[in-house]
This record gives structure tokens, C-alpha cells and sequence, in this order.
């Protein structure tokens, strides 16, 4: 929850999204902890619903680890209220400058509590990302971020996140909605009851998919070849990714801790796994894939990595292996 690991996930994100430093852009995306939880990039319009919507769901699961870590109540006050004075008149801090003002406070810090002190302030709607220093992210006050946005009642917000959803991702199930969204079985379904008069529904196996009427993947015949990168909604979009990836293959894609590599999709399905490492003048790829790659695929995975190519602005080489 908030460590560098995911920190540098986000600083990724923002690169790939094109979206460059935060401070370059005149309404920069926020990157917080929301939904599941885990790193979101948010429209800056859309965080304080958001977060409205998931903190108390959050702040319930964290009550465990809160009570083995020690950490009360008056001690997550104290916490936000460091961090706020850290943050005032603009100033953007690192995490480990935040670290060094939270332990000069006699906050304890160590075994991952700085990571939920972090977390619990930003569902408090005190600090969010802030711009990057020399590639560094940053916190910044939330307020200082975040715009005013008009207050949503509870299902009001239910409802604008599962039209979003099954908008972008149908067909979908509600168990996707559940997972993706991180709300109990009970609010999901809410939700779906609300908008499904929006959606055509479709019975599979016992389970009904939601999707917006009409919509069909234009016919571009041939073959449709992604890179896409780790954590793409794609894959992560879905409790039950059965449709696009073989079960024998999950090993390969999934993490045995849940990190999701980067993914090779051919024609809606995933076939391999790809990688990327810095090379003198530009890049390594090496695409791992799950069976011997034939002419028409091979054609596919050098047209999409011409794509990123361009975007990257860097020439790149390219390997195979089958794994």
C-alpha cells in the first residue's frame, strides 16, 4: 500500500500515458489508492466521489493490520496532521521526506506502518500525489489537487461507477464489477440494478453479461496484435479471465504473489508475455510466448512493437522464446 514498488507503477503509468510530469499538464490526473484499493490514475473531477465511495470500505479492511500495528485513532490524527503542515503553501514532499517529518514527530514508521499512515491520509483527503522532482513522485496537499466537485449520495456514486464500468469493459458480469470495483456483493448488485436498463444482457453458462447495446468490435480481418503493458484493464478489468486467458497459462502472466506482467494478445486472447530492458541506444524486447510463434504472429508482434517504437521515440530490438 503506497511503497516504492507501487510508487514507481505509477510513475510508469503517468510516462505511458502520455500525460508526461504532472506538473506540465494544466488538470493532472491524481494517482490514488481507491476501489480495491490499489493505484488509480483519476480524473481530478473524479476523486472525491471516488473516494467517498471507497474509504469507508477501505478503512474496515484495514482494521486488523491496524490493530497489530498499533495504530488508534488519535495516532492517525497526529499523523494527518504532520503531513498537512508538511504540505502547506504548495510544497510537494517525497515519501521519504514525509517519513523523516512523521519519525521527527516520534510517529512510528517502521514495519510497513508508514504505508498505512500514507494510505489512511489520503482516505482522510489529506494529501495525494503530487508532480514529479527529477523523475521522483511526490505528495502534495489534497485540497491544493483536488478541485471542488459537487457532493454525490452514496448510490447516486454506485450507480456512475457501474455505468462507467459496463460502459468501457462490457460484456462483463457483475462478479467483475464485484472484484474490480472492490465493493461488497450486496452494493455491486445495488449498482447493477440501478443501470442495467442501460445494457443488453446475454446468458453464458449460467452467468448474465451486461454490455452496451450494439456495441461490436469493428471487422479488420487478419490477425489483431497488442503489447500490452502490466496491469492493463484488460486483465485486471475481470474477476474471471477464463475467456482470455488459459488457465494452464496463468502462471506465466499472474505472479504466484499477484503481479501482472506485461502481456502479448493475439485476436482477444493471450498468448505470451513480454519484457522490456534498457539497451545502449534504445531497448531489448523479449517476447516469451506460450507455443512456436508462426510468420503471420511474428508479423503482428514487430507491427505493434513498431507502434511503441514510435511512441517510446526509441528503436528497439527484438527476441523470442517460448516458455
Amino acid at each position: 500500500m503506497g511503497g516504492r514498488g507501487a510508487a514507481a507503477g505509477v510513475d510508469g503509468a503517468v510516462r505511458a500515458g502520455g500525460g508526461g510530469r504532472g506538473e506540465c499538464h494544466p488538470d493532472p490526473p491524481a494517482a490514488a489508492h481507491l476501489l480495491r484499493p490499489t493505484w488509480h490514475l483519476v480524473a481530478a473531477a473524479d476523486v472525491r466521489w471516488l473516494l467517498r465511495l471507497s474509504a469507508p470500505q477501505i478503512r474496515a479492511r484495514m482494521k486488523f493490520r491496524d490493530k497489530q500495528l498499533e495504530l488508534t485513532e488519535p495516532l492517525y490524527a497526529r499523523a494527518d496532521r504532520v503531513l498537512e503542515k508538511a504540505l502547506r503553501d504548495g510544497a510537494h514532499r517525497t515519501r521519504e521526506e514525509l517519513i523523516a517529518g512523521l519519525y521527527k514527530a516520534r510517529i512510528p514508521v517502521d514495519e510497513n506502518r508508514a504505508s498505512h499512515l500514507f494510505l489512511r491520509a489520503e482516505l482522510d483527503g489529506v494529501i495525494c500525489s503530487g508532480a514529479f522532482r527529477r523523475s521522483k513522485p511526490t505528495y502534495a496537499a489534497f485540497d491544493q489537487r483536488v478541485p471542488p466537485s459537487r457532493p454525490m449520495a452514496r448510490e447516486e456514486a454506485l450507480a456512475a461507477l457501474a455505468l462507467r464500468y459496463f460502459t468501457s469493459r462490457g460484456p462483463a458480469a457483475v462478479e467483475d464489477f464485484t472484484w474490480w470495483a472492490g465493493l461488497s456483493a450486496r452494493d455491486a448488485r445495488r449498482a447493477v440494478e440501478t443501470v442495467k436498463g442501460a445494457f443488453v444482457s446475454v446468458e453464458v453458462d449460467s452467468r448474465t453479461y451486461f454490455a452496451v447495446d450494439g456495441r461490436r468490435a469493428p471487422s479488420r480481418g487478419g490477425q489483431l496484435v497488442h503489447l500490452l503493458p502490466a496491469y492493463d484493464e484488460f486483465m485486471i478489468g475481470y474477476a474471471d479471465r477464463e475467456a482470455i486467458l488459459a488457465r494452464v497459462n496463468e502462471k506465466n502472466a499472474i505472479s504466484s504473489n499477484g503481479l501482472f506482467r506485461p502481456i502479448i494478445v493475439e485476436n482477444g486472447r493471450v498468448i505470451g508475455v513480454w519484457s522490456r530492458r534498457a539497451a545502449a541506444g534504445g531497448a531489448e524486447i523479449e517476447a516469451a510466448l506460450f507455443g512456436s510463434p508462426g510468420t503471420a504472429l511474428k508479423t503482428g508482434i514487430e507491427a505493434s512493437l513498431a507502434r511503441l517504437e514510435a511512441f517510446w521515440g526509441v528503436k528497439a530490438s527484438l527476441a523470442y522464446r517460448v516458455i
